[in-house]
């Protein structure tokens, strides 16, 4: 992860400035962010405005997201969902709980 921040650190000095980080959303493809949201994407992250954000900034607020969807994700696991006839809420359960397994592997990698 830091390597790929650093890929878009221009002036080498371990962050990143709004401009560096819409440049690293646009190569992502955009993520259907309007240029706005990718400005206040990166102005939510910079935890000490400074009008940058830094590695440290950046993986605490994903941090957060991850912790967050394997919330969601555990929950989906756990319950059935009761609108749905049987055999379809053990499809569901099973592909929550592989999304589940897959997230919570990203997570021991990072």
């Amino acid at each position: 992860m830091i390597v790929s921040l650093n890929s878009f650190d221009r002036s080498a000095n371990g962050s990143i400035s709004v401009a560096e980080f819409a440049s690293l959303i646009k190569t992502l493809g955009g993520l259907g962010l309007s240029k706005r949201q990718v400005y206040r994407l990166a102005s939510s992250m910079d935890a000490d405005f400074d009008r940058t954000v830094q590695y440290n900034e950046f993986m605490e607020y994903f941090l957060v997201i991850w912790v967050e969807r394997l919330r969601g994700l555990r929950r989906e696991a756990g319950r059935p969902d009761k609108s749905l006839p049987e055999i379809e809420q053990k499809r569901k359960m099973i592909k929550a709980k592989r999304r589940l397994k897959k997230a919570e592997h990203a997570i021991k990698i990072t």
